[in-house]
């Protein structure tokens, strides 16, 4: 009787598992079958398109109801032979059918739209580069989220206005410069460039010694290092020489090379506001996890989260009073608005104009994603951020400062949301006290989707709720307004089919 218990719950088991993954195959059937249709209709396959096209989508309509049909059929006959009435997973096999039965809907609307009103490839493109570049935004913010999740299990809900305060001090710093510019962010840049440029290549100089005796090692040279007092006493030296060949490179740049000057001084004056933004956001962060959350850190999860509410509506209300009500603009930087886009020719398909601003964030995002990978996966504090996440106590006995970890934890998260927050304002975004809400929940519907806790999970969330919000709208026939009622229809949807995100949630069984 005891293996017969077994065997069924081993039957339970497998029914479960397969239908999660009758669940994802519908998924991945239905966005085939809806891009398919997509291509057909704006131009991609010709046009007309080949006769074989559209018989491939007749095709595979047919086999979307097949499928969906042969769910219902299958899991009926497997509740209906599950002998252990009590135990019976009838929960996990409704939603997952019923979700089938829901992508069969989406699928019909967004055909139904596509044929209705077709629309070219270019536009359909032109709604994916704009949904990339929203999502890099995302996916910024999203990681903050994550990062804290992994470490303290608990949603930083104050992470919005952390961004907001980040966006208002490179409003401020980009004034600085405008103020010191002649009433022009290029003429500030130019000035800031001529300190920071000559400094930064004087820093560069300094050790010249350490590269010499690598070479000299290399090529198997025989040369006294100098002692660790000549070596002292070159360090002025040589920063001067760095100094003087930066400042004249800069000012051979301005003679010589004005494209590239206007280039090099403006990447100075953006990452200057962005470090400003950065900082601030990170002061903030210390500022909240002392406050806030660590008094709070061994209470039930609801008090953190109350806390965390509070301090949201509290930041808002400071920078209120600081700021004032009347929204803040970023100042017009020449080169990323003259031209505001560029054009990318697609052959017949016409052509795709892709904005600078834009192109400047998701490289700018991608950037900062690769190098919170690199501190998490392959620096000391990465490891000892892993581990504090796997077990607070048997790290604190391994001889790591948990308390300092936290800290740094939050400050990274921090200068990623204050990193988007400029980047949102360079786009045009009017600046607030309630910049950081909206944006903020979204960065969490992101970390949700792809599984919050789980890094790449965060960057992919952030990346693909800014796609579904471009193309959601377009796609099922709906107005442009009804972009964030999609965004959290998705958090919703993912919740009840997949409450452990698209790729996952990483936590340990104990904290599941």
């Amino acid at each position: 009787m005891t293996s017969l218990n077994v065997i069924g719950k081993l039957a339970q088991t497998e029914a479960v598992s397969l239908s999660a993954r009758y669940f994802l195959y519908a998924i991945l059937l239905a966005f085939f079958r809806v891009f398919w249709v997509i291509g057909e209709t704006s131009g991609l396959f010709g046009k007309p398109p080949d006769r074989w096209i559209g018989d491939v989508a007749d095709i595979l309509a047919y086999l979307h109801i097949a499928y969906t049909l042969a769910g219902l059929l299958f899991f009926g006959e497997v509740y209906r032979r599950m002998t252990d009435r009590s135990n019976r997973p009838i929960a996990p096999l409704i939603l997952n059918f019923l979700g089938a039965v829901l992508m069969l809907v989406f699928a019909l609307r967004v055909i139904s739209v596509a044929e209705d009103s077709p629309q070219a490839f270019v536009t359909w493109a032109s709604l994916t580069v704009n949904g990339l570049i929203r999502g890099g935004v995302y996916a910024l913010v999203a990681l903050g989220y994550t990062l804290v999740y992994g470490i303290l299990l608990m949603i930083n809900f104050a992470h919005g206005e952390v961004m907001m305060f980040g966006a208002y001090t490179g409003y401020l710093a980009m004034q600085f410069l405008v103020s010191n510019g002649e009433r022009s962010f290029e003429s500030g840049a130019a000035v800031l460039s001529t300190f920071v440029v000559p400094v930064v290549i004087g820093i560069l100089f300094l050790p010249l010694d350490k590269l010499a005796d690598g070479y000299n090692q290399r090529k198997n040279i025989n040369f006294q290092a100098p002692s660790w007092i000549f070596t002292f006493m070159s360090l002025p030296m040589r920063f001067l020489v760095g100094v003087a060949i930066g400042y004249g490179a800069l000012v051979g740049l301005g003679g010589y090379a004005p494209q590239f000057y206007l280039l090099v001084i403006t990447i100075v004056g953006v990452l200057f506001v962005m470090l400003i933004g950065m900082t601030t956001s990170m002061l903030v962060s210390i500022l909240l996890e002392r406050v806030a959350y660590r008094p709070l850190r061994a209470a039930p999860r609801l008090a953190p989260l109350i806390s965390a509410i509070g301090a949201s509506i509290f930041f808002q209300q400071v920078a209120l009073r600081i700021f004032g009500p009347t929204p803040k603009n970023y100042d017009r930087i020449s080169l990323l608005n003259d031209p505001k886009s560029y054009s990318i020719g697609l052959g017949s398909l016409g052509n795709l104009s892709v904005s600078i601003v834009g192109t400047v964030i998701v490289i700018s995002s991608i950037a900062l994603m690769g190098m919170l990978y690199f501190i998490v996966q392959y620096t000391k504090m990465g490891k000892a951020m892993r581990a504090v996440a796997e077990d607070k106590p048997t790290a604190a006995l391994m001889g790591i400062d948990v308390d300092r970890v936290i800290v740094f934890t939050f400050m990274l998260g921090a200068s990623l949301a204050g990193a988007a927050g400029v980047m949102l304002g360079l786009r045009g975004d009017n600046i607030n006290f309630r910049f950081g809400f909206t944006p903020g929940l979204k960065a969490f519907t992101a970390a949700v989707l792809g599984g919050i806790g789980n890094i790449p999970g965060a960057m992919f969330g952030g990346f693909f709720l800014g796609v579904v919000e471009s193309l959601g709208p377009q796609m099922l026939g709906f107005d442009f307004k009804w972009q964030d009622v999609i965004a959290f229809s998705l958090l919703v949807l993912v919740l009840i089919f997949r409450p452990t995100g698209i790729l996952g949630e990483r936590t340990e069984g104990k904290k599941v």
